[in-house]
């Protein structure tokens, strides 16, 4: 049987126009535009838009050992304003270039914090991402996290 390139080209063109479509029908998706990360309700650091500024120097400081606390993780949306994604469907996803530098310990109830373990002196990036069922729907720019040894008194 032989089978004409037309005919495979037309296949080609309707899977591929199926697979572009699958993910933008039966279900939403969250537009963020930026991430805020807070500390026992303070803000600690903020993309907006392509934008990563810090509220002290230029990345986030822990201490070898001590744990960071609940790093709360929220985005903000087309009017700048802060939400979390609702749904059993969304969920926060970390990444962090340098696991030995820091690991996580655990997370908030809910999902939508992290915290963080610093394991050695050093520096790594880490990302937050808005994760719908099976891929992301939102990527942070890398949070730089700088971790120095405990000061001894």
């Amino acid at each position: 049987m032989k089978v004409s390139k037309q005919f495979i080209t037309i296949l080609l063109i309707f899977a591929g126009s199926v697979y572009m479509m699958a993910c933008s029908t039966g279900h939403s998706h969250v537009d963020a535009n930026g991430v805020v990360l807070t500390l026992n309700g303070e803000e600690i650091a903020r993309q907006d838009g392509t934008v990563v500024t810090y509220t002290q120097g230029n990345a986030i400081q822990l201490e070898r050992g001590t744990p960071s606390g609940m790093i709360m993780v929220q985005f903000l949306n087309d009017n700048n304003e802060l939400f979390t994604p609702e749904g059993d469907d969304y969920f926060l996803e970390v990444t962090i270039a340098n696991p030995e530098i820091v690991g996580v310990m655990g997370e908030a109830q809910g999902g939508w914090g992290v915290e963080l373990n610093p394991l050695q002196p050093g520096e790594t990036n880490i990302q937050f991402e808005i994760f719908h069922v099976d891929h992301s729907d939102f990527t942070s720019r890398p949070f730089r996290f700088v971790i120095q040894e405990a000061e001894v008194d």
